[in-house]
């Protein structure tokens, strides 16, 4: 039986896998997976969370994104475009950001080593969205802490790579999103009929 005190990872993990690859509104898919982690793992927390404009983020994801694509992209020697979660410290708050890159992918594998090829200026998003979720997670000693930046924020990444990816210019690249100090999903291959999902998604 699970431990109503921690969230089993392994298991969002997994639900993350399933939401990605439904035809979801990634508001939609994030309320969805913040309803099966609270089932799970109770916590007051979790509705502020719940209640996160996620549909104006990823207006703004996009915005920056086009920028990023459209002033500096990504050339032939691309051939894996990573999003990558991290955490920044920015005016002495420490807070969850996502960031772009782009690196060499051998048979559909990303290679963390050389996944800086591409290193954007703009790279960085600054995530109004990801701050706040962090901050909620980690707002007192009781909670949530991981049991939510895990999975909110890989659910996260992992549902804004699959809506941006097509707006980039270079196709037949394989779509990667994750932590940079831990899990790393490789969400499939972009093409000119759109993103082709892995077998393991």
């Amino acid at each position: 039986m699970s431990n109503p005190e921690k969230l089993d990872l392994a298991e969002a993990a997994d639900r993350i896998t399933k939401l990605v690859r439904r035809d979801l509104t990634l508001g939609a898919a994030m309320r969805e997976l913040i309803d099966w982690c609270a089932k799970r793992r109770p916590h007051r927390d979790w509705q502020p969370l719940r209640d996160l404009d996620f549909a104006a983020e990823l207006r703004r994801l996009r915005s920056w994104f086009h920028h990023v694509i459209s002033e500096e992209p990504p050339d032939a020697s691309i051939t894996g475009i990573y999003f990558g979660l991290f955490n920044p410290t920015y005016s002495s708050v420490t807070v969850a950001d996502l960031y772009v890159a782009g690196g060499v992918v051998s048979d559909g594998e990303w290679i963390p080593a050389v996944r800086n090829h591409w290193w954007p200026e703009r790279r960085y998003a600054r995530s109004q969205l990801l701050a706040q979720l962090y901050r909620v997670a980690y707002r007192s000693a009781r909670g949530l802490g991981n049991d939510a930046e895990y999975p909110l924020a890989l659910g996260f990444a992992v549902l804004a790579a699959k809506q941006l990816a097509p707006a980039l210019p270079r196709k037949n690249v394989v779509i990667a999103a994750g932590f940079d100090s831990g899990d790393i999903l490789t969400l499939g291959r972009l093409s000119t009929k759109g993103l082709a999902m892995s077998p393991a998604w």
